[in-house]
C-alpha cells in the first residue's frame, strides 16, 4: 500500500510504447524502445530530446554524424524556375536549405549483405 499505482512490481516486463503511447509496437522509434526495454516516459523524453537537437543543429546548418550509421547534411538550394504542372504557368520556388542524409559504413553494408561476420 505504500507503492503508487505507476509502480511496477519486481520482475515485472515493463509497459513498451506504440504510437499512440500505450503498449505495443511500430515505427522505428517504438522498435527502439522495444529493443531497450526502456520505459515509455523515459525513452519518449530521449527521442524528444534527440529530436530538439537535431533540429536545433540543422537550423545552424551544421552536419550530424552517428557514427556507422550517417550522416545529415544541411545542402542549400537555389532558387528556381518551375511550372505549375495543371496549368503551365511559371512559379518561382524560393531558395531554402534541406537536408541531406548520406549513409555510413555499417549501414550500406547491413543493407547490401556485404558485412563481415566475425
Amino acid at each position: 500500500a505504500g507503492t503508487s499505482p505507476a509502480a511496477e512490481p519486481p520482475g515485472a516486463i515493463p509497459k513498451l510504447c506504440n504510437r499512440e503511447g500505450t503498449p505495443g509496437g511500430g515505427r522505428a522509434g517504438e522498435a527502439a524502445i522495444y529493443r531497450t526495454t526502456v520505459l515509455c516516459e523515459k525513452a519518449k523524453k530521449v527521442l524528444d530530446a534527440y529530436i530538439e537537437i537535431v533540429t536545433e543543429k540543422m537550423s545552424q546548418k551544421e552536419e550530424i554524424t552517428l557514427i556507422g550509421f550517417g550522416t545529415l547534411i544541411p545542402r542549400p538550394q537555389t532558387s528556381r524556375l518551375a511550372r505549375n504542372p495543371k496549368t503551365g504557368t511559371p512559379v518561382q520556388i524560393p531558395a531554402r536549405t534541406t537536408v541531406k542524409f548520406k549513409p555510413g559504413k555499417f549501414l550500406l553494408e547491413a543493407m547490401n549483405g556485404t558485412g563481415e561476420k566475425k
